[in-house]
């Protein structure tokens, strides 16, 4: 039972982290990737844009007014994207 529960415990860790840098957050790198701002498309974890936008309407990166933040899912976006290719 120990060693059942130590594995799914070590397989669960290992689902919940992101695979790579590519997938954490460019500004904390501590969260993964969850939010997109419109219109410029850039994308930080829902903690930092939340934190951001108390303060600032300006995008991180570009400058940009963020009009809106929307959820970013990277399945749905991989799959778009090899969907029209």
């Amino acid at each position: 039972m120990l060693a059942h529960l130590t594995a799914a415990s070590a397989q669960a860790a290992a689902a919940s982290l992101p695979t790579s840098e590519e997938d954490l957050c460019p500004i904390c790198y501590a969260h993964p990737i969850s939010a997109v701002f419109q219109p410029c498309g850039h994308k930080s974890c829902k903690a930092c844009i939340n934190q951001h936008l108390m303060n600032n309407k300006d995008c991180f990166f570009c400058k940009a007014t963020i009009v809106s933040v929307e959820d970013w899912d990277k399945a749905a976006t991989t799959s778009a994207t090899s969907s029209a290719a």
